[in-house]
């Protein structure tokens, strides 16, 4: 999955997503130059911003280039076994 692709894909959604892609850059940067720890912070904290804004517009966290999306695991499905004790109850995890 592309970033900006998928349910939150939209003019303002995409927009955010050049920001924080550009303001990790910038955070990248600051590490790489052993910027001082209040430039990092504050480099930091404009990223996390960034990203908060993006989830309140899309309801989706910003999509990291290389990782597949967190997919809920399917519920267990309940089988019902006839055993010598009587009825069982038990979960598949399959």
């Amino acid at each position: 999955m592309s970033p900006g692709s998928g349910a939150g894909s939209s003019p303002a959604a995409e927009e955010l997503l050049a920001k924080v892609a550009e303001q990790g850059d910038k955070v990248r940067a600051a590490k790489a130059a052993k910027a001082s720890k209040d430039e990092i912070d504050a480099a930091v904290k404009t990223l996390l911003d960034l990203k908060a804004e993006y989830k309140k517009l899309t309801g989706e966290d910003v999509p990291v280039p290389g990782r597949a999306p967190k997919v809920a695991p399917k519920p267990a499905e309940e089988v019902r076994v006839i055993g010598i004790t009587g009825f069982k109850s038990l979960k598949c995890l399959g």
